[in-house]
């Protein structure tokens, strides 16, 4: 959406999104018509970015496609979805979101085999043409960057969890925090498949990749602010972690961890039997950082030796606390992380919000927490757009300011209308030396012609 200056001069940035359902409409119609409904709202820029969030029931190739023949060559990024997020949560559909502007900068790689090995994935997109600088351990990028008045943001789409592979979403964001030195922020989401847990795919260009990562890095001179946040709250109920290997907690406080994980919900063993335990209990387990505040770990299911696989992997003496829904919070989440970011960013004017919004909280807060929240991400907005997914799991920056990917979670990326301060400092710059260079030429010129004066009076 073209929005002008006070003074009608040209906006620094324009977006535009389009949704539609494919009821009764080919895959190729739904995105090139969505798509060019996006498109149809930018007037000035050139597009910068195209964003795809899609349900996994469609061909998606041909979805793609047509999103491509609608916005032609431009960086198209996105994921297979639970949910589309298009100021109201949808269904079955396709959302594309566009944006330009002269101080949007993207540059992507994608790695696919993930389940097979992250690690390799990490490696192989970080190490990527473009991309590799951003990493680099000295401090060229950052004076560089520095110079150009930019900020960076890491924008990391995963594979979510699926009956045949655990997600690695939060080992792949702590890689890449620790790659990255903790420069920039992430943000990002799992993709899925409309909870069928069979597969799930990123859309990396011309391509649909299945069990893939997907990262951009996003160069801006754009005020933008990242945050998550959870609502959850920590009980009195609590365990400690007493032997683990990797993801799987064998036992809790000297005892097998199945057994004791039961009784601290105030059931048995049998009752959880092959049944996801978050679903099945409507509860979530956190740990707390130095600062006293909690990230969540969800447990999945009971492994054969009487394990508990959790989400993200802990380290023995870990005390897990059971934690709670807060109502008045959990349903305050929306507007709360929209204004975490909002602050963070130093966001001045706000003109939309990206939302990644974690599928499971519908489970754990009701069906009507998702339209709740997302209202209440609009109004901390002033009404301004929020789009994105549901998806499995959010990434983003927490209460401490440090990165994470967080289960149950709710992350937002807020783009404000204006440059943020480095980025008009170094606008103010340029335009003095350009004034200086103009002045060094307009006497030279005058030199120039007085000494040509000069030497036809001698002459004379």
């Amino acid at each position: 959406m073209t929005a002008r200056t006070e003074s009608g001069s040209v906006p620094e940035i324009e977006f535009g999104y389009g949704y539609r359902r494919r009821t009764g409409q080919d895959a190729f119609a739904a995105g090139a018509d969505a798509a060019a409904e996006a498109r149809s709202f930018i007037g000035t820029h050139a597009l910068s970015l195209v964003l795809v969030y899609a349900s996994a029931d469609c061909d998606l190739q041909r979805l793609l496609d047509g999103v491509r023949h609608s916005v032609g060559e431009v960086p198209v990024l996105g994921a297979t979805t639970a949910g589309e997020i298009c100021n109201q949560l949808q269904e079955g559909g396709v959302l594309v979101v566009a944006l330009a502007s002269p101080h949007l900068r993207v540059r992507w790689a994608a790695a696919a085999g993930v389940s097979q090995d992250w690690r390799k994935a990490v490696d192989e997109v970080t190490a990527a043409a473009g991309i590799a600088p951003y990493f680099e351990p000295t401090l060229d990028p950052q004076r560089d960057l520095a110079a150009r008045g930019a900020s960076v943001l890491l924008l990391c789409l995963m594979p979510g969890a699926t009956r045949h592979a655990a997600s690695a979403a939060f080992e792949i964001v702590e890689a890449l925090r620790s790659k990255s030195f903790g420069r920039y922020p992430i943000f990002g989401t799992c993709a899925t498949d409309d909870w069928r847990m069979e597969a799930n795919s990123v859309f990396a260009g011309s391509q649909v990749l299945g069990d893939a990562l997907l990262l951009a890095v996003v160069e801006t001179g754009l005020e933008f602010g990242v945050a998550l946040s959870h609502g959850f709250r920590a009980t009195a109920a609590r365990v400690t972690v007493s032997a683990v290997e990797g993801n799987e907690v064998l036992a809790l406080d000297g005892r097998i961890a199945a057994d004791v994980y039961s009784q601290l919900l105030g059931s048995n063993r049998a009752a959880f039997h092959n049944k996801h335990l978050t679903l099945a209990s409507g509860r979530a387990l956190g740990s707390a950082d130095a600062s006293g505040r909690y990230s969540l770990n969800l447990p999945g299911y009971f492994t054969p030796r009487g394990g508990l696989r959790l989400t993200q992997p802990v380290a023995e003496g870990t005390v897990l606390t059971l934690m709670e829904a807060d109502p008045m919070m959990a349903f305050a989440t929306g507007a709360e992380v929209v204004q975490q970011a909002v602050a963070r960013g130093g966001v001045s004017e706000p003109v939309l919000a990206l939302l990644h919004y974690c599928a499971l909280r519908a489970r754990l807060l009701g069906e009507t927490a998702v339209g709740d929240e997302i209202e209440g991400a609009r109004g901390a907005l002033g009404g301004a757009p929020v789009l994105g997914c549901c998806g499995f799991g959010a990434a983003g920056a927490g209460g401490d300011g440090q990165s994470r990917h967080n289960d149950a979670a709710v992350a937002a990326l807020v783009i404000g209308r204006r440059l943020s301060p480095a980025a008009l400092a170094t606008q103010q710059q340029q335009r003095l030396q350009r004034a200086v260079l103009e002045q060094v030429r307009t006497l030279d010129q005058r030199v120039e012609e007085g000494t040509l004066g000069l030497n036809v009076t001698t002459k004379s």
